[in-house]
C-alpha cells in the first residue's frame, strides 16, 4: 500500500508538472522537470539499496573496503522482519496435535480422539488441547435405555463372578504339553473353538496374539508369523543393533531329550556330530553345543572325542542343532549319577530325519550296549522357546523376569545382566534359571537408570572377564527341572488370580521397597518355572520354557520390555546383516535348502507369468556381449544348482529345463529327445544333489583326505560377499571367477570408482565357463554400509578356474548385462 501511494503521488506530481509546463515559461518548466526526475531517481536508488546485498565497495555502508555492521543491519531490516514473520506463520500452520505425534507402534488402527486411549505420557497434553478446541465433541442425541443398561451390567457381573469361580481350575486347560517316549507325540488342539483351523497345521503358543498383528503363513507344519503388519525394516535394524531388542517366538523349533546311560548317550551324540558334542567342554563344563549334525549310522568302534574324523566331509549335512547336557544333582545316588539326559533342538524341516535317525541309533544301542534305559522323548509340545536379539537383552530379561536360584548362579546372572549385550559372553553359556510368574510384578523399564551402568561390583574388572571366571569356577553347574516331567508341569493360573496377587503386593509398601533393592525375593505362593537361557552363536539369547508359559513371558517382554516383535523375514534380515547364514535358505547342500530354493523359484515364476506379456522381462533374449549364446544362465527365477554342478554338454543343458521362453535355436529340437533327457535327469536327481562343506578352513587343511570322485564335484561351501563399489547383490545373483587376463581391468574399478557400466573402460562380464556359484541372500547391509550377501560356491568349479587364494569375483544380478566387482570371505 505505501508503494502504491508513492506511485500515485509521483504520477499526480508528474501530471501537474506537465500541466504547468504548458502554462508556465520554458525555463521554469525545465527546472521543475529536472527536480522531479532527480527526486524519483533518489527514491529508486534508496529502494534498490534496501533490496540488494552489497558487493561493491562504492556503497554507503562500505568505506575504504570496511563494512559498517550498523548500516548493513539497517539495510537488511526488511528481510529480517519478513523471514521472522514467515517462520512464525509456518510454525503455527504445521502445529501437530497429540494424536499425530504418537509413535507408530502405539497408534490405534481406529484413530479415535479419546484421551484415555493414548499412552499415559500424552494424556495431559491431549486433555488441554481438547479444552482449547473451539468445537466441543458432539453430545449424545438419545437417552440411555435404563432396562437394557441394567441387563448388560448384570450380565457383565455374572461373567466376572463365573470367571473368578473357574479361575482356580484354569490350569487344567493349560497343563503341561504331552510328550512321546520312543514314538511321536499326539498333536494337541489349542481350544475346541478353533479346532477346524488346526487340521493341517499347528498353532504356536502366541498364535492368537500374532494373528492380529502379523501376516501368518503355513510353513513346516506350523502357522508362523512371516512379518508384522507395520513397516518394520529399519526399526528391526535399529532395535537389534542399538535399541532394546527384537523378540521372536521360536517354539516351532523341535525339542527332543535323549536319556540313558552316560556312555550310550555320548556315543549316539558323537555319531551325529562327528565326535564334537561329547567333548569335555560340553559334558564337564556344561556348555551348549551349537553346530552341524550329519546323517550317521551306528559306528563299528566307539568314537571318542580324540579320534580323527575319517572322510567327514563326504557325509551329507542335515542342518544345525543345539545340544545341552543336563547337570547331575549333588545329592544323586550312584544309579542316578550314571543316567544322563541331553536336550536336542533342531529345525522343524529336519525333525523327522533326525527323529528316525535317533530311534535307529538308540535301538542298536539297546542291542549292542545292553542299555535298556536309552530312550528318545518327543518334547515338541512340552518345551517352547523365545529368541531375543539386541544389545540390552540381558538387562531387559533380568528386569522384566523375576527369578530365584542358587547364590552362585544368582551372582553370575547379576553380572550377566549388567553386561547387557550377549555378544560379550562366551558361546554356548547356559543359565539354568528358575523364573516366577511375570504377571505378579510391576516393571518400569524406561526409568531404569542402571541399564547404562557398566560395572557396579568391581570397577577394575570387566564384566565379561568376571563372568568367564564364574563359568570356569562351576557357578553355572546347576540342575534344571526343565528335563523332568514334574518341572515342566508348572500350572498356569488365570489372569484374575495373578492380578489379585499383584494388587495385594502393591499395597504392601515394605515389599515394594524390598523389590526395588533386592533381586532375589520369594513369596509363599510363588511357583518356580524352570528355564534355560542360552547364548547363541548368532548373538541371540534363547530362553527355553515350558510350552504353556511361552505366551505369558512373550507378552511381558514385548509390552513392558520396550522391544518389538518380528517374524521369519525379520529373523532372516538380522542374520543377513550380521553376515551369518540363515537356515534353510543359505544351505543349498541340504534337503530343506533345496526344497526352499525350489519353493522360492516357483513363486517367482508364478508372479512373472501373471504379468502381461509387455511387462515381462524376456530372459531368453538377454545378450551379455561376452561371446556367450543368448539367454540367462540356468533358471532365471532361482539358483540353478543342477545347471552349475552338471557337465556343460548340450545334452546336460537340455535336461536342466530353465523356466524361460525357448530361443529360436531351441524351437527346432525334437520333443521326444527333450522328454527323454528330462526323465533321465529326474531319475538321477538323488545322486546329483549337492552337499555342504561345513568348515571351509578345516577342509583346506585336510585337502589331501578329500576324495576326487563324483562327491567332491557336488560339494558346496558358504562365503560372505562384499561389493567393492556401488550397488547391492540380489538373491539368485550369478557369481563368476575373474580370468587371469581380465584381472587388471577389474582392479581398475577398485582404484577408480567413477568408471561406470556405460563407460568403455568397464570390463565385460566373464563367460559361463567361469560361473562358480549363486547368491542365496543379498541386499544392502545397513551395518556394513554397502552391498553384501551370503553365497555358495562350487568347490570343483573354483578349484579348476582360479583356485582358493584369489578372493575377488564378479557378481551379476539376474537380467543385467554387466557385473560388479566383489570380495569374498569363506565362512
Amino acid at each position: 500500500m505505501p508503494d502504491q501511494a508513492q506511485n500515485s503521488d509521483v504520477a499526480r506530481s508528474s501530471s501537474n508538472a506537465v500541466n504547468k509546463k504548458r502554462s508556465a515559461p520554458a525555463e521554469f518548466s525545465i527546472d521543475a522537470a529536472a527536480a522531479i526526475a532527480s527526486r524519483e531517481a533518489a527514491k529508486r536508488a534508496k529502494t534498490a539499496n534496501a533490496r540488494t546485498i552489497l558487493s561493491q565497495s562504492g556503497e554507503e555502508s562500505l568505506s575504504h573496503g570496511m563494512l559498517y555492521i550498523s548500516r548493513f543491519v539497517n539495510a537488511r531490516e526488511f528481510e529480517v522482519k519478513e523471514l521472522t514473520s514467515s517462520m512464525k506463520k509456518s510454525k503455527a500452520i504445521q502445529k501437530q496435535q497429540t494424536f499425530q505425534i504418537v509413535p507408530r507402534t502405539l497408534r490405534r488402527r481406529a484413530a479415535s480422539h479419546h484421551v484415555k486411549l493414548l499412552p499415559p505420557r500424552f494424556r495431559a497434553r491431549a486433555a488441554e488441547e481438547m479444552r482449547d478446541n473451539p468445537t466441543p465433541p458432539a453430545s449424545k442425541t438419545h437417552r440411555r435405555n435404563t432396562r437394557i443398561y441394567l441387563r448388560r451390567a448384570t450380565a457383565a457381573k455374572l461373567r466376572v463372578l463365573a470367571r473368578s469361580k473357574k479361575a482356580y481350575h484354569y490350569h487344567r486347560k493349560h497343563r503341561m504339553g504331552p510328550i512321546g517316549i520312543n514314538k511321536l507325540v499326539v498333536r494337541p488342539i489349542r481350544g475346541l473353538k478353533f479346532k477346524k483351523r488346526q487340521k493341517n497345521k499347528d498353532w504356536l503358543p502366541t498364535h492368537l496374539w500374532h494373528a492380529k498383528r502379523a501376516h501368518m503363513i503355513t510353513k513346516w507344519g506350523y502357522a508362523i508369523p512371516n512379518h508384522p503388519n507395520d513397516k518394520c525394516y529399519r526399526p528391526t535394524h535399529r532395535q537389534s543393533q542399538n535399541g532394546s531388542g527384537v523378540v521372536f517366538d521360536t517354539s516351532y523349533f523341535c525339542t527332543m531329550i535323549l536319556q540313558g546311560q552316560k556312555n550310550s548317550v555320548i556315543r549316539v551324540l558323537n555319531a551325529i556330530t562327528r565326535a564334537k558334542a561329547g567333548g569335555a567342554q560340553y559334558t564337564a563344563e556344561h556348555r551348549a553345543y551349537e553346530g552341524p549334525i550329519f546323517y550317521s549310522t551306528w559306528p563299528k568302534a566307539p568314537m571318542c572325542p580324540g579320534e580323527p574324523e575319517p572322510k567327514a566331509y563326504e557325509d551329507r549335512m542335515l542342518g544345525d542343532a543345539v545340544i545341552y547336557f543336563d547337570v547331575l544333582s549333588p545329592n544323586a545316588t550312584e544309579e542316578e549319577s550314571n543316567v544322563r539326559r541331553a536336550l536336542i533342538r533342531v529345525h522343524p524341516s529336519i525333525f523327522m530325519t533326525v527323529w528316525e535317525m535317533l530311534l535307529d541309533l538308540s535301538s542298536k544301542a539297546r542291542l549292542l550296549e545292553n542299555d535298556q534305559s536309552l530312550e528318545v522323548q518327543d518334547c515338541r509340545y512340552a518345551i517352547g522357546s523365545i529368541d531375543v536379539f539386541g544389545p540390552k537383552v540381558l538387562r531387559i530379561v533380568g528386569t522384566v523376569l523375576r527369578g530365584f536360584s542358587d547364590l552362585a548362579l544368582a551372582k553370575a546372572w547379576t553380572v550377566a545382566r549388567r553386561t547387557g549385550n550377549p555378544k560379550q559372553m562366551l558361546h554356548g553359556i547356559v543359565f539354568p534359571m528358575n523364573f516366577f510368574d511375570p504377571r505378579t510384578i510391576t516393571v518400569k523399564t524406561r526409568n531404569r537408570q542402571y541399564w547404562n551402568n557398566f560395572d557396579t561390583l568391581n570397577p577394575n574388572v570387566k564384566q565379561d572377564r568376571l563372568l568367564a571366571e564364574m563359568v570356569h569356577s562351576g557357578a553355572l553347574k546347576q540342575p534344571s527341572a526343565l528335563f523332568t516331567q514334574k518341572g515342566r508341569d508348572a500350572k498356569v493360573e488365570h489372569n484374575t488370580v495373578a492380578r489379585r496377587r499383584l494388587k495385594k503386593r502393591r499395597s504392601r509398601s515394605e515389599i515394594k521397597t524390598h523389590e526395588r533393592k533386592q533381586f532375589q525375593i520369594v513369596f509363599e505362593d510363588d511357583i518356580p518355572i524352570p528355564s534355560l537361557v542360552i547364548r547363541r552363536k548368532n548373538g541371540a539369547l534363547s530362553i527355553l520354557l515350558p510350552y504353556q508359559w511361552v505366551s505369558i513371558f512373550y507378552r511381558k517382554m514385548v509390552i513392558e520390555g520396550c522391544t518389538i516383535f518380528g517374524g521369519l523375514e525379520q529373523y532372516h534380515q538380522i542374520m543377513s546383516e550380521r553376515m551369518l547364514p540363515y537356515f534353510p535358505n543359505d544351505f543349498p547342500g541340504t534337503a530343506p535348502g533345496l526344497a526352499e530354493a525350489k519353493e522360492l523359484a516357483d513363486a517367482a515364476e508364478k508372479d512373472w507369468s501373471k504379468r502381461p506379456k509387455s511387462k515381462r522381462f524376456n530372459y531368453a533374449s538377454l545378450q551379455l556381449r561376452n561371446g556367450d549364446k543368448r539367454g540367462e544362465l540356468g533358471n532365471p527365477f532361482g539358483c540353478d544348482w543342477e545347471y552349475l554342478l552338471k557337465n556343460t554338454s548340450e545334452q546336460t543343458r537340455a535336461s536342466t529345463k530353465p523356466a524361460q521362453a525357448p530361443s529360436e535355436e531351441e524351437q527346432g529340437t525334437d520333443e521326444n529327445d527333450t522328454a527323454a533327457s528330462s526323465t533321465i535327469a529326474e531319475a538321477q536327481v538323488v545322486d546329483d544333489d549337492p552337499w555342504m562343506i561345513p568348515n571351509f578352513a578345516a577342509a583346506l587343511k585336510d585337502k589331501g583326505n578329500l576324495s576326487k570322485g563324483d562327491k567332491l564335484a557336488k560339494a558346496l561351501f558358504q562365503v560372505k560377499l562384499y561389493l567393492v563399489g556401488k550397488g547391492a547383490p540380489a538373491r539368485n545373483a550369478r557369481v563368476y571367477s575373474i580370468p587371469q587376463n581380465d584381472r587388471l581391468r577389474w582392479m581398475k574399478l577398485k582404484q577408480n570408482r567413477k568408471i561406470g557400466p556405460d563407460s568403455p573402460e568397464y570390463p565385460r562380464c566373464p563367460t559361463r565357463e567361469n560361473l562358480i556359484g549363486f547368491v542365496t541372500s543379498g541386499g544392502f547391509n545397513l551395518i556394513e554400509g554397502k552391498g553384501s550377501g551370503i553365497a555358495s560356491f562350487s568347490w570343483d568349479k573354483l578349484e579348476q578356474s582360479v583356485g582358493f587364494a584369489y578372493r575377488y569375483c564378479v557378481v551379476r544380478d539376474v537380467g543385467e548385462k554387466f557385473g560388479r566387482l566383489a570380495f569374498y570371505k569363506p565362512l
